[in-house]
């Protein structure tokens, strides 16, 4: 199973990437693959950070795209994640990459996380919607189809 979740329109409060960012630091996991961002960020808009080391020297850090893999305990398939920010441009080539990954990997399924605000209070529960281009998935699991 291949995880996506990419900051940008659908990242609202970081809640898709802040998703994957935690099962990252919290499973066993590998780099998997990294998709160079030159060609497919505007750093207009995701700008490279600059942080101190631990030597008091002023460091780059440029945005990243990358695939992380584990293999769960006590079951057979891997678990990709893959996270970063969302392309501005060539976004055919960005997905002909995407899907080498997973042909690479042998994924057998896409899931793709995201968040959108809402005006609920915080005394209730989050809505959580899901859809399934699988018509069996979907009614299995009560989700709805993509619209």
């Amino acid at each position: 199973m291949l995880v996506v979740a990419f900051a940008g329109m659908f990242d609202a409060g970081s809640v898709a990437t802040g998703s994957v960012e935690w099962l990252v630091q919290h499973l066993d996991v590998e780099p998997l693959a990294s998709i160079d961002p030159e060609r497919f960020l505007d750093f207009q808009q995701a700008r490279p950070q600059v942080e101190l080391t631990d030597d008091g020297r002023r460091r780059v850090v440029w945005p990243e795209i990358v695939a992380h893999a584990t293999r769960r305990s006590g079951t057979e398939r891997d678990l990709v994640l893959l996270s970063g920010i969302e392309p501005h441009y060539r976004w055919r080539t960005f997905t002909e990459l995407l899907i080498e990954i997973a042909n690479r990997a042998r994924i057998e399924m896409i899931v793709t996380l995201g968040a959108t605000p809402s005006q609920e209070p915080h005394t209730r529960p989050p809505v959580v919607f899901g859809s399934s281009t699988n018509a069996d998935l979907a009614s299995r699991l009560g989700l709805s189809r993509p619209q």
